[in-house]
Order: C-alpha cells, then sequence, then structure tokens
C-alpha cells in the first residue's frame, strides 16, 4: 500500500477504484471512485511530512516514555495545540525545537531538547511513533487535554504553574491550560 502511495504522489496521478454492492433483489450496483491528489501534494512535499513525524514522535519519546498510553497522547496533543497557538510556532520541529536565551543560558520549552540523549527504546519509541502518527494524521484527541498548553511532572514545582489553570494529571505529569478570562467559562471533561 506504501508503495502505491508513493508511486501515486511521484506521478500525480488520479486513484481509481470501485465499490461494489448487492441491493435487496440481488442486483449488483457497481459505484467509481476517483480520488484526485492534489499537484501541491507530491513526493517532495512527503519528506517534510516523516521530519514533522519524528519530531512528534521524538518529543512524546523523550517527555512520556516512562508513562501510561493516555501520558504518551496527552504530551503529543500539547505539542499539536501549542502547533495551533498564535503564540507558537507553525510547525511540529520548530514547537519541539524552541528555546531562548536566559543570561546566555538555553531555555528549552522542552527540556529534553537541552539534555543529553540516551539511547532509544526501540520498542516503546515504536509506541511513540505510531501516538504520534495517530494524533498527527488521524486527528486523535482526548477532550481532556482539548486546551493544554503547558505540563510539568509532579517531581517539580515550577513558578509558573500558577500562572495557568491545571485541567489534569495522568501518570507523573500536570496539564495546563491559559487562565480563562472573568466571565468566560473552559470546561475541561473528561473522557
Amino acid at each position: 500500500m506504501k508503495n502505491k502511495i508513493k508511486i501515486a504522489l511521484r506521478l500525480g496521478a488520479l486513484l481509481m477504484g470501485s465499490i461494489s454492492a448487492v441491493s435487496h433483489a440481488n442486483i449488483k450496483l457497481e459505484h467509481h471512485i476517483i480520488v484526485a491528489i492534489p499537484p501541491e501534494l507530491t513526493i517532495v512535499h512527503a519528506e517534510p511530512f516523516n521530519s514533522q513525524l519524528e519530531c512528534l514522535a521524538l518529543n512524546i519519546y523523550r517527555e512520556a516514555g516512562g508513562e501510561p498510553y493516555e501520558g504518551k497522547v496527552a504530551v503529543a496533543q500539547v505539542t499539536m495545540n501549542r502547533v495551533a497557538h498564535p503564540a507558537y510556532p507553525k510547525d511540529i520541529c520548530n514547537v519541539v525545537h524552541q528555546k531562548k536565551y536566559v543570561r546566555n543560558h538555553a531555555v528549552c520549552q522542552f527540556s529534553w531538547y537541552c539534555m543529553k540523549h540516551r539511547p532509544v527504546d526501540e520498542m516503546n519509541y515504536a509506541l511513540c511513533r505510531e501516538i504520534a502518527r495517530k494524533v498527527m494524521f488521524s486527528g486523535y484527541r482526548m477532550r481532556k487535554f482539548k486546551d493544554a498548553l503547558y505540563f510539568h511532572t509532579v517531581a517539580v514545582k515550577p513558578v509558573w504553574r500558577n500562572s495557568f489553570d491545571m485541567i489534569g494529571r495522568t501518570g507523573h505529569h500536570l496539564f495546563y491550560r491559559p487562565k480563562s478570562r472573568k466571565g468566560e467559562i473552559l470546561l475541561a471533561s473528561a473522557d
């Protein structure tokens, strides 16, 4: 299947298929489906999708590799929520790699990015990559973390946490959203 998609993308061709259905009277009906691949979606553009997927998967792995499935999804969702938010870069890798300098010291949005990296556990990374794929391409989300833009481990108490509304905990992480404005109601519903 993957090779067929690559070929179709390379050629910018039309994919054609048919669906057959049987009515109550046992009459075979055939419907043709034509799916046009937009010219802007070519093999040349597939590589950025792969690098974005890898950035998201690595962020999930480094931030929540030891967390339960829900924790991994929540970290992926925070990353995607930042991409969608006007205050953050519009691309996953730029969000993950975002840092600022305070007195010549790098401060990363995701702490792992500023630290040395330990070897990758292939099975865990494969799960993180699958979660990244679901979140990125299938729109998989948990309503509980709909507005989450920030999180931290329960082992620390960052000063910034009081500036936001905590909306939930999963595993060893607490998740936050921007504080609601006066009169505005923000609901964090559980799944």
